[in-house]
Formats: structure tokens, C-alpha cells, sequence
């Protein structure tokens, strides 16, 4: 399924777009498909020894194509036929196609393209079935630009946005079902698991949490697509599978909260070097709380005492990342007891690259 961000003009569906691609450090390119000619989409031809052959069009080459205004073609079937048999088979004149596909509507105060979508025509179904609506309601626009610092921007009412937020697509197709019963297990799979004491809990937490993030669909079928996905009596982590969740927590720790880092850390101390916990643990010892710290010894404690190993390395490559560690915040906190030069080299060396790594510095 494809990505299609329906809002009203200016609400940010193209600057979405960019930024996302900005993040990726991917090439992007945005195609108005109500300013475009269907040899635009799909290829010039030519006669070539009486074959037909296609020039490739040049968007081709882009890592992200945004398809904007699909919803004004929607009656032209000369534009929408080459889109959809790119969707389906990948392919664009027998080459094999990697982009990323991103789609753009404008709805006005009618909502008119939503409610093509839910009339469950032939064309706006084969559409339907590879689109997944993300609304883009102007107030999230607005606030982002507040959070930038424009103060003067006001947020008036707007009546689109409220259609928007109240609008359901009826989730009847397969492929709905099958994106939210599939997006419901692995959420659930990155759940950690300190959140919650009992299975009940938890299922009630991610009920809300889909029926929520899915707003705009039929609730009832999404609610149906959840509890089919929570029923599944096997959905415990492989303990490869835990062990490669909690590695990718300790390599990535600032992308996560203090607490799961802890968790991770102590649940797979044993399966680390010294410097990949030390480096870790700094960065939460330093951003954490006293409690924090107490309970997260006392789970390392017990996590040590059970497997009788502390890291995978040797006890003194151990003992020289716990020295650096600790210079490392001491040098931070300007406490160190003599002065930093003072150090041999190999440990100035790995007390600057953890600091660095650590505190960006």
C-alpha cells in the first residue's frame, strides 16, 4: 500500500513530502497530475522497425515520486490507468521500478474525493486498495509552524477540518484489514515489556492506540482487524528476536526514552561489548533520575547474577571502559582531579570519541 496525504490547500501535504524525503536523504520529485499529459506518466512512444517502443520519463530516476492532485483525475482514465498498472506490477515499459510512491488529494468542504473513495466504484476501488489515507488537517500544519517560531500564526476554525477529523472511509477492503492487522502485531512487538503488568492491559492500551492512529477508517472494522491480531495466542518475541530489539535500542539510545534503554541494557548486557554498554549507560546515567538509576542497578544486578557475565569482552577491556566512562563524565562535569593532557593518550583518545558520541560533542 501507498501513502496518500489528503487535506485542503496549504496544509502541508507537499512540504511533508520534501521534509520526509530530507530526512531520508532521498531525491524527490513531485508530479501535478492534473498539469501533466498521460505520455508525462507513462512514457513517450515511437516507432522504431514497426515496434512500439517508450521513452522512460525522467521522474523515473527519483528515489520518491509524490503523485499530487490525484483526486482531479480521477475521471480521466488516460491518466489513471498507467498509475495503476505501475502500482500493481512494479514495472514501467519492462523496467524495474524501486521508488518510493507517495499520492497527494486536495478535498474541499465536500470531501468529494473521500466519498469516491467510499462508493466502492471499480476505478475507486482498484485505487482504494493500494492507498493508505493519512489526513493532513490544517491545525497540524499551523502548530508546526508555531513550534518553528512564527507566534503570529492563528489557528481559525476551519470547517474542512473538522470534516476531515470526522470522516469515515469503511475499511471493507482486504487490504485495510490486512495493513492494520499486520501494523497491529509488530506495535505490539515493539511494546516494552515493563508497560504493563498484565496481557489485559496491554490489549486495551493498543486498542486505543490503533483506533486512534486509523481515526479516519470505519472503527468497527478496525476495531475487528486489532482484537484478530491481539487473539493470536503466539505473540512473544523468538529469543533472537528480543535479543535483536534490545541491540538496536543500546546502538540507537538517544532514539529512545531513558527507561527502555535501562531495560535493554539489562536484559542484554551479556550480549554487548564494554564500549557498546558503557557508552549506552553514560548517556542514561547522565539524563536520568536517582530512581531511575536504583532500579535500573538492581535489574543489571539480577540480569548478572543469573548468566555470570557482565559484557562479552574481557574483564579488562571491561575495567578500561568503565575507566573511561567515568573520566568521560567527570571531564564533563569539570571534576576531573587532575588535568585532562595528564591522560595517556589512549585514553584521551576514548574518553574525546565516547564524548563525542555521547553528547555530540
Amino acid at each position: 500500500m501507498h501513502p496518500c496525504l489528503v487535506g485542503g490547500a496549504g496544509s502541508g501535504k507537499s512540504s511533508r513530502v520534501i521534509q520526509f524525503a530530507k530526512n531520508q536523504n532521498k531525491s524527490v520529485r513531485i508530479l501535478i497530475l492534473s498539469q501533466l499529459l498521460p505520455e508525462d506518466i507513462g512514457g513517450i512512444p515511437k516507432i522504431e522497425n514497426d515496434i512500439t517502443k517508450y521513452t522512460l520519463p525522467d521522474w523515473v530516476e527519483s528515489d520518491i515520486v509524490f503523485f499530487d492532485e490525484v483526486d482531479k483525475v480521477l475521471n480521466q482514465p488516460h491518466k489513471l490507468a498507467p498509475i495503476l498498472s505501475i502500482l500493481s506490477e512494479r514495472k514501467l515499459h519492462g523496467k524495474e521500478l524501486e521508488n518510493t510512491f507517495i499520492f497527494g488529494a486536495q478535498v474541499s468542504s465536500d470531501l468529494r474525493f473521500l466519498e469516491y473513495l467510499n462508493e466502492q466504484e471499480e476505478t475507486s476501488e482498484a485505487l482504494s486498495r493500494r492507498l493508505l489515507i493519512i489526513p493532513c488537517p490544517y491545525r497540524e500544519a499551523i502548530e508546526y509552524l508555531k513550534e518553528r517560531g512564527m507566534k503570529r500564526v492563528k489557528l481559525n476554525g476551519r470547517e474542512i477540518d473538522e470534516k476531515l477529523m470526522n470522516f469515515k472511509l469503511k475499511s471493507f477492503l482486504p487490504p485495510h484489514y490486512e495493513y492494520i492487522y499486520e501494523f497491529t502485531r509488530e506495535y505490539v512487538r515493539m511494546l516494552p515489556d515493563y508497560m504493563f503488568d498484565k496481557r489485559e492491559e496491554r490489549d486495551e492500551y493498543v486498542k486505543s492506540a490503533i483506533l486512534s492512529i486509523f481515526y479516519y477508517l470505519d472503527q468497527n472494522g478496525v476495531l475487528c482487524a486489532v482484537e484478530d491480531a491481539l487473539g493470536v495466542e503466539d505473540d512473544s518475541r523468538t529469543e533472537m528476536e528480543n535479543e535483536v530489539y534490545h541491540y538496536e535500542i543500546v546502538k540507537n539510545f538517544k532514539k529512545y526514552s531513558i527507561p527502555q534503554v535501562y531495560y535493554s541494557l539489562a536484559r542484554i548486557q551479556n550480549k554487548l561489548s564494554a564500549k557498546e554498554f558503557y557508552t549506552a549507560f553514560l548517556y542514561c546515567y547522565v539524563n536520568s533520575s536517582v530512581d531511575e538509576r536504583s532500579k535500573f542497578f538492581q535489574e543489571l544486578y539480577e540480569s548478572v547474577k543469573q548468566c555470570e557475565e557482565f559484557t562479552n569482552s574481557h574483564e579488562l577491556v571491561v575495567i578500561f571502559w568503565h575507566i573511561v566512562a567515568a573520566l568521560c563524565y567527570l571531564k564533563r562535569q569539570n571534576q576531573l582531579p587532575f588535568e585532562f593532557e595528564e591522560l595517556p593518550p589512549v585514553f584521551q583518545k576514548k574518553i574525546l570519541e565516547m564524548e563525542k558520541e555521547v553528547f555530540g560533542e
